[in-house]
């Protein structure tokens, strides 16, 4: 009898014992990659730890980052006069610097690693480039200014976006796929002024370019979905209608644009369309840009700055799910090109 009573209760903690091994883990949280520059020195920020990839003798910036699933780390950017790709922290430089070059887009797809930017020719022109293991493939002549906000690789194709001068001084927004310009992908017919390809992003079977139109007198916001217009709606009142998409991420059927628009003291203002419609992120600041927006696990997370126009210094900032946290900063020098000593300029979560 106390044998029959005694297996079923060997049976019950056996099964105790198992369930209780094979409960998983909680998947760690992702780590949160945000490029950009402190001060002089060109800066990634992991988890708000910053890594410094230059030593602040030339300005240096770093612009996007690109994590590989075994955990390398890509980013690309500038030092000095040279396009540069660091790779876990060590340069790979794309040119010479015998004219100035910039990298501002990396994307590793497989065995290969693409930048995208522009170099300087012998005119002082800027020419598009997209690098694939270190080899260029030139995307415009050089006779006009032209360069590359950002690529993205979806199988065989690599897209970039960014802009071409015309011999009138116009400005016009391109998309290269392959290394020729796709007039499907952006609709600028009608546009009187200057235009621009900021990002660009392909999910799925569809293509989604971020960018802005002008008049001469106004800017307006575009997002491109295959080449037809979405809308994007306005969010500061009586203000001047100046408005720079920059980036753009999807999450199932939701689309998010980061960006700026001026208010009405002409002060930039952190933007975030989510399906269309704006969210203030800059509310309280003097001056705010959003640059880069990144979707992860049902978060929200927006790369930028916010600048007090008392001292004249930004200040790197993460928002994540609208709450802005400040990125550490060790620099106060104005001396940078830009105008400011700090400045986040890309976010990735992986």
């Amino acid at each position: 009898m106390k044998l029959r009573f005694l297996l079923p209760v060997l049976t019950l903690v056996t099964l105790i014992a198992c369930s209780k091994k094979e409960t998983p883990e909680p998947p760690a949280p992702p780590s949160v990659y945000v490029t950009g520059f402190d001060g002089n020195k060109a800066v990634l920020w992991k988890n708000d730890t910053p890594q410094y990839l230059t030593d602040g003798s030339n300005v240096a910036v770093a612009y996007t980052p690109y994590v590989t699933d075994n955990g390398d780390v890509y980013v690309a950017g500038y030092d000095g006069s040279k396009a540069v790709i660091w790779k876990n922290g060590t340069p790979q430089y794309l040119t010479n610097g015998t004219y100035h070059a910039l990298a501002v887009s990396v994307f590793v797809s497989g065995n290969d690693v693409y930048a995208g930017g522009d170099e300087k020719n012998s005119d002082g022109k800027r020419v598009a480039k997209v690098w694939k293991n270190g080899t260029a493939t030139i995307l415009t002549d050089g006779a006009y200014n032209a360069g590359i906000d950002l690529i993205y690789v979806s199988g065989s194709d690599v897209y970039a976006a960014g802009y071409e001068y015309a011999a009138n001084g116009k400005k016009s927004a391109r998309v290269w796929k392959n290394g020729t310009a796709q007039s499907n992908l952006v609709d600028i017919s009608g546009v009187t002024g200057s235009s621009e390809a900021t990002a660009v992003l392909v999910s799925g079977s569809d293509v989604y370019v971020t960018g802005d139109v002008s008049d001469g007198s106004t800017q307006a916001p575009r997002l491109w979905k295959n080449g037809v217009i979405q809308p994007l709606s306005d969010i500061i009142p009586n203000a001047p209608v100046i408005t720079q998409p920059l980036s753009v991420a999807v999450s199932g059927s939701d689309v998010y644009v980061a960006g700026i628009e001026y208010d009405e003291d002409w002060m930039d203002v952190a933007i975030l369309w989510k399906n269309g419609i704006a969210q203030n992120l800059g509310e309280g600041y003097d001056f705010s840009d959003a640059s880069s927006v990144a979707v992860s696990g049902g978060d929200v997370y927006v790369s930028g700055i916010s600048a007090d126009l008392n001292t004249g210094l930004s200040t790197a900032k993460v928002w994540k799910n609208g709450a802005a946290h400040d990125l550490p900063s060790t620099s106060q020098d104005l001396n940078n090109p830009t105008g400011f000593n700090t400045y986040a300029y890309w976010i990735l979560v992986k």
